[in-house]
């Protein structure tokens, strides 16, 4: 874990939590990220941003950053998540796989600098169970109404 959030912070200095000590690119407070994502901790108190003179990098490592890809892959892991235990009639758990299948997607073609793939398995074996309890459910509902 630590191997991977050193590749993510490769460019810029981290932001530590007070609370727990997990170490965030500082780009991620350029993105009016308030909040710790581990333990919920406000990280207003610990987003001391340092100067870093991202001059000299090449624009295409400052656009294609490592960390904005795990922001955008943890964004829809978390989405999934809440569609995965909140069913909605089998329509959440179909929400949950498309997004896990969009985010195992970047997780692939990221040659392993974002992380994620429990999660990414979270999704498709809870959104499948919904499916699997919902799918006969609506079919019966829908055979008995014709």
């Amino acid at each position: 874990m630590k191997t991977e959030q050193s590749r993510l912070t490769a460019h810029r200095a981290p932001i530590r939590c007070d609370e727990c000590g997990v170490e965030y690119p500082s780009d991620c407070f350029l993105e009016n990220m308030t909040v710790c994502n581990e333990c919920a901790e406000n990280m207003s108190k610990a987003a001391k941003l340092p100067t870093v003179d991202n001059s000299a990098l090449p624009i295409t490592e400052l656009q294609n950053s490592d960390s904005t890809l795990q922001l955008k892959v943890n964004h829809l892991l978390k989405w999934g998540l809440v569609f995965s235990i909140f069913w909605l009639a089998g329509i959440g758990s179909l929400v949950a796989i498309v997004l896990a299948r969009k985010a195992h997607q970047l997780i692939s073609q990221s040659d392993g600098k974002v992380i994620g793939k429990g999660r990414v398995w979270w999704c498709y074996i809870v959104g499948g169970l919904g499916i699997i309890f919902w799918f006969p459910i609506i079919i019966a509902g829908i055979v008995n109404h014709i």
